[in-house]
């Protein structure tokens, strides 16, 4: 995915590293306890919905860094990067991270194969 800031358009990756690099920066958080850990975060059939009042914005922020850093390893540490002035719409960017984390990481919609 593709996010628009005010230096431009960057790309965002979520992957098994992005939950790697996650940890790294966080002392050893997780990313998928700290997004959907409180229930703010609701998937379902027609997408994500959120109670906006107990979303974790901080965790959207540190999940949309990671998947930044994932895509590009020369992004500053979490604390400089947010420390910018970078005009990320995060109550539009929220849904797209959480939705792009279900598709990438969880896959939803598609089936797993055995042989």
């Amino acid at each position: 995915m593709y996010v628009d800031s005010a230096s431009g358009k960057f790309e965002v990756k979520f992957n098994y590293y992005t939950l790697y690099l996650y940890e790294l920066e966080f002392d050893g958080r997780d990313l998928i306890k700290d997004v959907y850990g409180d229930g703010s975060a609701i998937v379902t059939d027609d997408g994500v919905s959120f109670n906006i009042a107990a979303v974790n914005w901080t965790a959207i922020t540190k999940a949309l860094w990671a998947g930044a850093k994932c895509a590009n390893p020369r992004l500053p540490r979490y604390a400089e990067w947010a420390a910018q002035d970078n005009g990320i719409p995060l109550f539009d960017v929220a849904g797209e991270v959480v939705a792009e984390i279900n598709k990438e990481l969880f896959r939803f919609g598609v089936a797993a194969v055995s042989e």
